[in-house]
């Protein structure tokens, strides 16, 4: 079973990579820049190191503040007030996150929580139905 996994992981890894290769046209060590390498250290000491079910939180919680602040760093006017644009505000924001993450919960929001091992005890809790049982 963890052949299996791995194998799959594999494919998927596999097939992530031509795509990204195919985006950016080339494949080079150049195009993982400072900034992509920190936005995926954020993502796992956000969501948590110790589980996939951490770093899957982590990605997806950080993508979409990180979209809602990039719309943030061009300009945006709130009620009539036109606020100016603070560029470099995503890279301030990453900061922000692992500082405090690692001060206020080392461990990341998940800590030990793995979804597939809460996903199976509650099968196991679940009252099952016979088959004689009448509604």
């Amino acid at each position: 079973m963890r052949r299996r996994a791995w194998v799959l992981s594999a494919l998927i890894c596999g097939g992530a990579g031509v795509l990204f290769a195919s985006f950016t046209g080339t494949i080079s060590p150049r195009v993982f820049y400072f900034q992509q390498v920190f936005l995926t250290l954020a993502m796992l000491i956000l969501g948590g190191m110790g589980t996939v079910t951490g770093a899957v939180v982590g990605a997806v919680l950080l993508s979409f503040a990180l979209e809602i602040i990039r719309s943030l760093e061009s300009g945006v006017t709130i009620a009539g007030v036109k606020l100016p644009a603070m560029l470099g505000l995503s890279g301030v924001a990453l900061g922000v996150v692992i500082v405090l993450c690692m001060a206020l919960r080392p461990q990341g929001i998940s800590g030990r929580f793995e979804l597939d091992e809460a996903w199976a005890a509650w099968l196991r809790r679940a009252p099952r139905a016979r088959i004689g049982d009448a509604e």
